[in-house]
Order: structure tokens, then C-alpha cells, then sequence
């Protein structure tokens, strides 16, 4: 805790990542100079949007944000730098769908466990879905009256890379891939994943 690698709630005694641990991580991203070269990307989604813009990337203990955007920054989404995002997040489900099993598989069972068993199952066939379409969606996983839209980004390999969300309002995130905002994201995240080399 001294040297930043955990932080310690006093209420709780839980331990969590520290802000050392963040940065380091945020570094290990930046190796593929993923961050600055979605940043473009993300002001554009941001001014066409006006609603938080979120960049999270893999680590051992799930998906965590990395990168935020926000205009309104009195709204609370739930989410910051540093937030851990769970699997029924729409940012959550693009980490579900494309990365290798093996690699998110505690992570998955752990977050499973903490969903009714035939809204699991619906999960799964959710994800069929994003893999195909590129694009996924999540009503108000953290936080009343918030949703959120997300898409991944992909390199040559077919890797993902991380994945770009955006959230705020339920009534202005799209629900479904025929939403103009919503054909507009997947248009660039052709773009942005194109940058990787992914066809």
C-alpha cells in the first residue's frame, strides 16, 4: 500500500488496485501506443455523442478503464479511470466476445456467478451476436437511468486491443445496431480497428 500497488479501504479493510498498478498498466497499453492513437477517435465520438467517451483495456482481474472523456462531468456513470467493468457492461461483453478464452476465464466464471443461471445462458448467445455485429449494448449495468454502447478494437491478429464506450443517458444510448449513433460507431470502429491492420 505504501508504494501505491494496492490501496486498502478503511472501512471495509478490502484491498484493491493502487494508483502505481494503474499507471504501470496504463503504460504496458500504451506499449502498442493504443491510447494515443484512439484518442482522435474518442474526441469525435465524444463531440458527437456529448456523452462520456470510455477507452478500457484487459488486466488479470477483468476489463478496466483506462481512458475517460466527459463533458458532463456531474453526471455520475458509475465509472472512472482505474474502474474495474463488469461482464454485463456493454464494454464488459466486447471483452466477453473477443478475447481468448483462456484468458478472461476466471474472470468470466467469477462474474457468471453473480448472475441468475438463464441470464447466463442469454449472455452467451448475446455474444454470438456482438462477434458478428461488432457492437454491443448494456442498459443500466451500474448505474440507474445510465447505459452504455460499445465497440472493439481489433488488430491484424483479430485481437482485441480494448474496447470504446459510450455512455450516459438511457434514453439517448442506442439499444440496437439499426440506431443511426449506433451504425455510426460501428463505421468507426472499422476505422479505428483498420489502424491495427484488422480487415
Amino acid at each position: 500500500t505504501q508504494l501505491g500497488i494496492l490501496y486498502r479501504y478503511k472501512d471495509t479493510g478490502e484491498y484493491v488496485l493502487g494508483s502505481k498498478l494503474i499507471e504501470y498498466g496504463m503504460a504496458a497499453v500504451d506499449q502498442e501506443n493504443v491510447i494515443d492513437r484512439i484518442t482522435p477517435f474518442m474526441h469525435e465520438i465524444n463531440e458527437k455523442f456529448s456523452n462520456t467517451v470510455l477507452f478500457s483495456s484487459w488486466t488479470q482481474n477483468g476489463p478496466m478503464i483506462v481512458k475517460d472523456l466527459n463533458k458532463n462531468r456531474g453526471i455520475n456513470i458509475g465509472a472512472q479511470i482505474g474502474t474495474l467493468l463488469p461482464l454485463r457492461s456493454a464494454s464488459g461483453k466486447v471483452f466477453m466476445s473477443f478475447m481468448d478464452e483462456h484468458m478472461i476465464q476466471e474472470w468470466k466464471e467469477k462474474e457468471l456467478m453473480q448472475i441468475p443461471r438463464e441470464k447466463a445462458g442469454l449472455l452467451e448467445d448475446e455474444c454470438k451476436i456482438i462477434r458478428e455485429k461488432e457492437i454491443a449494448f448494456a442498459r443500466e449495468p451500474l448505474v440507474p437511468s445510465v447505459s452504455s454502447v460499445s465497440i472493439p478494437v481489433l488488430n491484424y491478429k483479430k485481437k482485441l486491443l480494448g474496447s470504446v464506450t459510450v455512455v450516459g443517458f438511457s434514453e439517448v444510448i442506442p439499444q440496437n445496431e439499426h440506431h443511426e449513433l449506433s451504425r455510426y460507431l460501428i463505421d468507426i470502429s472499422q476505422e479505428i480497428s483498420g489502424i491495427f491492420g484488422y480487415q
